[in-house]
């Protein structure tokens, strides 16, 4: 939480003052009384264990040592500068019941490098993110301490969750829930997913941490000093901006990078790779052939929006699975930087741009197992309302061609032949026309229940025939020497580096 809230929450606790051992005395109004101290190389922990605020020693001492652990990565390990010093170069931690909120104050907002103090609430003493995310404002208002709330909260929560990810634990990420909202939305302007204070843009800090280091936000911080030296105002885009150029980049540039990576899996801290931004708008293509749209995106600065593509609905088949190419062209709003793309797990595959137009070719299927996400960035760091509008077009790659079956039906680019062999063996003889991979499992029924017999995967480095033997599970093998035979039914499935994924079953029936 901010400062801005939390002198206000401040001003609403018990009155009296504390006794701390810190050569400043503070808060120094209306503050409940702390008497017990824990006292540590870096901060002085401020708690009482009776009335409405108590806390134990035991947990006052993990605050101490989780706040210490934050100053060993942040200051020690990552560079960074101590918070600015107060008289006797620890921090004061004053634990208060605040429900689940936490923040850090300043005790000199009129300054340009502010020492500060840390309220933690109760309820937030045994995990190391709080205390990290807030330690992180310490450092920030030590460097520098007018900055945008977005600024402040993005890079105090890449902070925290690094702290976290360095300790081997998770943090959910703080933006693909609303990827269509401003990176620079923030405190005391009106955001559409709630996040007043610019949480959001921590994982856009972390895709930055990436590529240029953990001493870039250092950089935005010191340049934002200087921007602001005499004048106490606010630089945090162009302190960003400044930054970014100095290592031949800029904001427009890497936040086009950020969505598309995002969208793909490939920023890689613990906790961020799989996770995945939400679904803004989707669109099945079923079993049309031709135009589809427009479909009208619009995108404001610093955001980006999606268009998850189905060929059908999800478990579903109408009709043949035909082969298709799907074709995507948008009109690009004139001086907005963007890159769309389609992403398709962890493949990104960028739209062509010529003449104000992005165009985009995939093959297709009106089939479910065709699905992928159109990503449409706008990195322009002022221009909202921006409209990017959608063009579909989905054709036969053959239209006079053999017509083509749902995809569990056998088709002649996949061939398969099995044999039994002794003690419950299968060797499989399948023949591809194609490149891919193959996924087999083999299952029998008993007593009404599906059992899997056996798995494999293989990987089809050209077009031909190969040989995989399926050997059966411990309890499979356990079952066969009871029953002394049993049937199977093997599903071969074959995804090719193109086209369209294809299934095959066969039957066969093995012997102890």
């Amino acid at each position: 939480m901010w400062a801005r809230v939390l002198l206000a929450l401040v001003a609403t606790l018990a009155a009296g003052a504390p006794t701390a051992d810190a050569a400043v005395v503070r808060p120094p109004t209306g503050f409940p009384s702390l008497p017990q101290t824990v006292p540590s190389p870096h901060f002085v922990v401020h708690y009482t264990t009776a009335g409405d605020h108590a806390t134990s020693p035991d947990a006052a001492a993990t605050l101490s040592a989780n706040a210490e652990t934050a100053y060993r990565l942040i200051v020690e390990t990552w560079g960074y500068p101590p918070p600015k010093d107060d008289g006797d170069g620890r921090t004061d931690l004053y634990i208060a019941n605040l429900g689940t909120g936490a923040g850090a104050a300043r005790e000199e907002p009129s300054l340009e490098q502010s020492t500060s103090w840390i309220l933690v609430s109760t309820a937030n003493l045994t995990s190391p993110y709080p205390i990290a995310h807030e330690f992180f404002h310490a450092v920030q208002m030590g460097i520098y301490a007018h900055e945008e709330s977005w600024l402040d909260e993005s890079t105090a929560e890449w902070a925290g969750q690094n702290v976290i990810s360095a300790l081997g634990m998770n943090a959910p990420p703080n933006w693909y829930d609303a990827p269509w909202v401003s990176l620079n939305c923030g405190w005391p302007g009106p955001c559409d997913d709630h996040d007043i204070g610019g949480y959001r843009g921590s994982i856009f800090m972390e895709y930055l941490d990436e590529r240029h280091g953990m001493t870039l936000v250092h950089e935005v911080y010191t340049r934002a000093a200087q921007l602001g030296a005499g004048n106490g105002q606010a630089h945090s885009m162009p302190a960003l901006s400044d930054a970014l150029a100095a290592r031949g980049s800029s904001v427009s540039d890497e936040f086009v990078g950020y969505a598309l990576a995002a969208s793909s899996g490939q920023i890689n801290r613990l906790g961020v790779t799989s996770a995945r931004p939400r679904v803004v708008n989707s669109l099945v293509t079923g079993t049309i052939t031709g135009p589809l749209g427009p479909v009208p995106l619009v995108v404001d600065h610093l955001a980006f929006t999606n268009l998850l593509i189905m060929g059908q609905s999800r478990g579903t088949y109408v009709g043949a699975c035909a082969d298709e190419r799907l074709s995507v062209e948008i009109a690009l709003p004139p001086g907005i930087p963007t890159q769309p793309a389609f992403v398709s797990g962890t493949t990104i595959t960028p739209l062509t741009i010529t003449g104000g137009v992005a165009r985009g070719v995939l093959p297709w299927s009106d089939c479910s197992s065709s699905t992928t996400t159109l990503v449409v960035p706008n990195g322009s760091t002022t221009a909202d309302d921006q409209p990017f509008p959608v063009m579909l077009d989905v054709r036969l790659v053959n239209p006079v061609g053999e017509s083509a079956t749902p995809p569990t039906t056998p088709v002649t680019t996949l061939s398969v032949k099995a044999r039994a062999g002794a003690h419950g063996k299968v060797t499989l003889r399948i023949r591809t026309a194609v490149a891919g991979k193959l996924t087999i499992k083999a299952t029998t029924r008993r007593n009404k229940k599906t059992r899997t017999y056996a798995t494999a995967k293989r990987t089809v480095k050209r077009a031909g025939t190969v040989t995989v033997v399926l050997r059966p599970t411990t309890t499979a093998a356990r079952l066969l020497r009871t029953a002394r035979k049993q049937k199977l039914t093997i599903a071969i499935t074959f995804r090719p580096k193109t086209g369209r994924l294809r299934t095959v079953r066969v039957t066969t029936t093995v012997k102890r």
